[in-house]
């Protein structure tokens, strides 16, 4: 719903007069859900197939390659509002490997386990099965929890190793709603904007030509640090340069004066040589 994702009616579709701009408190939510719940059941032949599609996407992670979801966007919402050109949506890939981990192996390993242990058919086969899935679901979410707490960073900005394969596709306009940014109402940035833009105060996107580089507050702190370190250190030595300048300006005075005197020597013994030329013989 962050990314304004609302399914298309395509058989009945609901009169505009019936709709609601916002859905801002519960009376809202609850009128529009007993408004549309009539029009989801008259819409289930088309609805039905879509959900159950883009479930499948998400699961099978296909759902971050741009060429698939943009496809199944375009179908379900009716328009392309939601057009990514990155080829590969990162931070989904991140959260549907991390809702996999907490939903369906963690429960998968409890089950196997239980059931097992019930049936008393621990095999050496069955250990290391269980085993080897541990370690690996384990892994995946220490993975998620140490970039979270210690780095402070949102799952979805995690480090993947695949940002160096990310491209633009050539020949797709960016949508107002795309999956590739953050919702436009927390961080609005032109596709081809290099600017740090903030909406919420704590998160900035710079989005370039071949991939988005997002950086949080905790991640700026050392970077301002440094720059007013930079600008305290050039000020020092910016007055100090100008000290300098000033001993050099006092010298340069130092050096007219003593030629002043020198010129103003030489003009006497001029007068004096002079003088004596002039006295009547």
């Amino acid at each position: 719903m962050k990314h304004r994702a609302y399914i298309h009616f395509y058989l009945v579709p609901v009169p505009k007069f019936l709709q609601l701009t916002e859905y801002d408190n519960i009376l809202k939510l609850m009128y529009g859900f007993l408004i549309h719940l009539p029009f989801y059941i008259l819409n289930l032949p088309t609805i039905l197939p879509l959900f159950l599609a883009g479930h499948f996407l998400y699961c099978a992670k296909l759902m971050p390659l741009s060429n698939v979801s943009n496809v199944w966007l375009r179908w379900y919402t009716g328009r392309r509002d939601h057009d990514s050109r990155s080829s590969i949506i990162v931070h989904l890939l991140q959260e549907s490997i991390f809702e996999e981990i907490l939903t369906e192996s963690l429960p998968q390993l409890a089950i196997q386990a239980v059931n097992q242990t019930l049936n008393n058919e621990w095999t050496n086969l069955g250990l290391v099965s269980i085993i080897m899935s541990s370690l690996m679901a384990l892994n995946g979410v220490y993975r998620f929890l140490y970039f979270y707490l210690m780095k402070k960073i949102p799952i979805k900005d995690v480090p993947s190793g695949l940002e160096d394969d990310v491209f633009d596709l050539e020949g797709v306009e960016l949508g107002k709603y795309a999956l590739q940014l953050p919702p436009p109402s927390e961080n609005k940035v032109s596709p081809d904007s290099n600017d740090l833009t903030k909406g919420d105060g704590t998160e900035g996107t710079i989005s370039k030509a071949r991939y988005s580089v997002k950086m949080n507050a905790v991640e700026l702190e050392p970077l301002i640090d440094k720059m007013e370190r930079y600008n305290s250190e050039n000020v020092a030595r910016l007055n100090e340069v100008d000290s300098r300048f000033d001993g050099m300006d006092s010298r340069f005075n130092e050096v007219d004066s003593r030629f002043d005197m020198i010129e103003a020597k030489l003009n006497g013994i001029l007068v004096a040589l002079i003088k004596p030329n002039e006295l009547p013989k």
